[in-house]
C-alpha cells in the first residue's frame, strides 16, 4: 500500500511540475498590428536611398507570399520628401518586408524585399531594404 501511495503522490508531482514548466515557456512572437513598435524602412539602392516608396508588409512570416502582391496583409505608402517609410503599430514577431521605390536621379524603378523580426526590447527598428 505504500508503494502505491508514493507512486501516486510522484505522479502527481509530475503532472503538476509539467503543467508548470509548460505555462512558464514563453509564448512565440507573432506579427500583427496592435502593437507599439515602429518599424522605419529605409529602401536601399547602390548606397543611397529611393524617394516615391512603397512598403508591403506581410504578418508573422519569414516568406514572401506566393500570391504576389496581393497576398500582403497591407501596404503603406511612404511621403514623397522623404527616403524612408513608417510602419507605426506594430506587434513584436516576424515580417516580410518587400519595398518598391523610384530613384529620383534615374527615373528607374526598384524593388526587393526581406524577413524582419521585431523583438520586445526595442520599441523602433530601422531597416534597410536593399532593392534592385
Amino acid at each position: 500500500m505504500k508503494t502505491l501511495t508514493k507512486l501516486n503522490f510522484l505522479l502527481a508531482t509530475l503532472i503538476i511540475g509539467s503543467f508548470i514548466f509548460l505555462a512558464s515557456c514563453e509564448k512565440p512572437e507573432i506579427g500583427g498590428t496592435g502593437g507599439d513598435y515602429t518599424m522605419v524602412c529605409f529602401p536601399q539602392h547602390n548606397g543611397g536611398g529611393l524617394y516615391l516608396d512603397t512598403i508591403y508588409i506581410r504578418y508573422n512570416s519569414s516568406e514572401p507570399p506566393a500570391t504576389g502582391l496581393s497576398g500582403y496583409d497591407v501596404t503603406i505608402v511612404g511621403d514623397t520628401t522623404e527616403e524612408h517609410v513608417h510602419c507605426p503599430g506594430l506587434k513584436a514577431g516576424f515580417y516580410y518586408i518587400y519595398a518598391s521605390g523610384t530613384d529620383t536621379l534615374s527615373h528607374l524603378a526598384f524593388h526587393g524585399g526581406m524577413p524582419v523580426m521585431i523583438s520586445g526590447s526595442e520599441k523602433e527598428r530601422d531597416v534597410n531594404i536593399v532593392v534592385k
